[in-house]
């Protein structure tokens, strides 16, 4: 168990904020943080109730569901309640907290609508049925799925719960959509992954598996990635318009016992009668980098090659419990976080080097959250868990200097690679990479943003600012980052 009791104010640093389920609007998991192992307990609050809820963070508070029905704010600081909000039932969710409010649907039927700061009610409205999903921005509404009697994904204005539009799906929607522009992208419990237009609701497109969607949900950059699980044991990868990507990877299947009573039977006998289920896979949301795509499938966690299409590595986590709550992974500047579902802090390199474990001796179904520099976890016996490292980043696990890589492919068409690497540093670091034509205007800002220590690979489709194709040609890409600056020529063909 993890011991120590810290002052919090010796490792807070405002870093990034956690403010909707998996991080973003596309799923990924992954944040900007330079949270290191080992590490150290900083506080932990008693709910007293089962938690299967994912927090979010957002200045300085943390928002969690629970099985008692309450929403909490928690302050990460000294894990004090701020406020708690009773629904009619478990709150299961992530919760969002966009444009000062909290939205979270709750397994009475209903989507909430809150003041982040106070914890009062603006607005409820009754979705029918029970509902897990957790609300993804879009504009002035949300959008989220519902279960019976009517399942499917609903968009509702975040102003007053009406709804927008509304896409029927043949059974209950639990996972969460993952947004990349004006494209929603959802899985459902008929085993379906659903493309949807979020402007209208317009369907654009389905893919059927043989397994089916509970609470994991896609995610999504330059193509989508799904693992349904239960009787699918195949990572799916589509481009976003459907296409589907030719893979072969399979995920060990552990056969397993469910009790599951015939009802009618016990009531005859008197005795209670199981069947077994086999060959279900529980699987939890991947977590996306710009080099790798994790997840939990079964008792392994997966680290699969975003390029190559292949695992470089997996680890025996444990096998999951039957709940079918697998939690997700994070990824952080260099280190893949875990948990599994009995409760082990599991650290990893993306290189598959374990570099820290350590057991909270409890079940856990809600997934791990890194925010303001810390990791916050969730327990199924009713406790939130907040940890700091114990120590700062080490320089030794980091570039020691500036890099600017070249390009690849080049010449290309379509897309290519570029990769760069910031050195260790106290504090973030501002890189912005230019693309310029040969008349020396600036045609296209592949990032500028900040960056901790780290390597980085993006992506240019070789488009302009407002998303243009850019002519066959030679441009040339700069990079700089403080006193740092490097310029690479770059060659587009048909």
């Amino acid at each position: 168990m993890l011991r120590y009791l810290l002052p919090v104010f010796l490792f807070l640093n405002l870093y990034g904020e956690w403010t909707m389920y998996r991080a973003d609007l596309k799923n990924t998991g992954k944040v900007d943080e330079p949270l290191m192992p080992p590490l150290a307990l900083v506080w932990k609050y008693e709910i007293g109730a089962p938690v299967v809820s994912s927090p979010a963070v957002k200045d300085g508070i943390l928002y969690i569901g629970a099985r008692d029905g309450y929403l909490y704010a928690i302050s990460i600081k000294n894990g004090a309640l701020r406020w708690k909000f009773k629904t009619g039932r478990g709150v299961d969710c992530t919760p969002l907290v966009y444009k000062n409010m909290v939205f979270f649907t709750a397994r009475d039927g209903y989507v909430y609508c809150i003041d982040r700061r106070t914890g009062a009610l603006k607005w409820h409205k009754k979705m029918g049925g029970m509902m897990m999903s957790s609300p993804k921005p879009y504009g002035n509404t949300i959008i989220f799925g519902r279960g019976h009697p009517r399942p499917g994904i609903v968009c509702v204005n975040i102003r007053d719960g009406s709804i927008k539009w509304e896409v029927r799906a043949d059974q209950f929607v639990y996972s969460t959509i993952a947004i990349d522009g004006d494209t929603g992208f959802i899985g459902a419990n008929d085993g379906k992954l659903y493309a949807i237009s979020l402007k209208d609701g317009r369907l654009l497109w389905t893919k059927e598996t043989k397994g089916m969607f509970y609470v994991n949900s896609p995610v999504v950059d330059d193509r989508v990635y799904a693992v349904p699980g239960y009787r699918d044991n195949t990572l799916h990868i589509y481009t976003k318009n459907g296409k589907k990507q030719k893979l072969a990877l399979k995920m060990e299947v552990k056969k397993i016992e469910a009790g599951l009573p015939y009802p009618i039977a016990q009531r005859l006998t008197g005795v209670k009668i199981f069947r077994k289920v086999i060959s279900y896979l529980y699987v939890s949301s991947p977590a996306l980098s710009e080099k790798s795509l994790v997840y939990v499938a079964g008792q392994n966690l997966y680290c699969v090659d975003k390029f190559a299409d292949t695992v470089k590595w997996k680890y025996n986590v444990g096998s999951p419990l039957k709940m079918g709550y697998v939690p997700s992974p994070v990824i952080t500047d260099s280190i893949i976080w875990v948990v599994s579902a009995t409760g082990v802090i599991y650290a990893f390199t993306e290189s598959g080097k374990l570099l820290f474990s350590d057991s909270l001796h409890s079940n856990v179904f809600a997934s791990p959250v890194v925010s303001d520099n810390m990791l916050f976890v969730a327990s199924y016996d009713g406790h939130i868990y907040a940890f700091s490292s114990t120590q700062k980043p080490s320089p030794g696990i980091f570039p020691e200097r500036f890099t600017f890589y070249p390009n690849y492919p080049n010449p290309f068409r379509g897309k290519t690679t570029i990769k760069f690497a910031v050195p260790f540093t106290e504090n973030k670091i501002r890189v912005r990479i230019v693309v310029y034509d040969v008349c020396g205007r600036e045609v296209s800002v592949i990032t500028d943003k900040d960056y901790a220590p780290g390597v980085y690979i993006l992506r240019w489709s070789g488009e302009d600012k407002r998303g243009r194709s850019l002519p066959p040609g030679i441009y040339f890409c700069r990079m700089e980052a403080g006193k740092f600056n490097r310029v690479r020529k770059i060659v587009k063909i048909r």
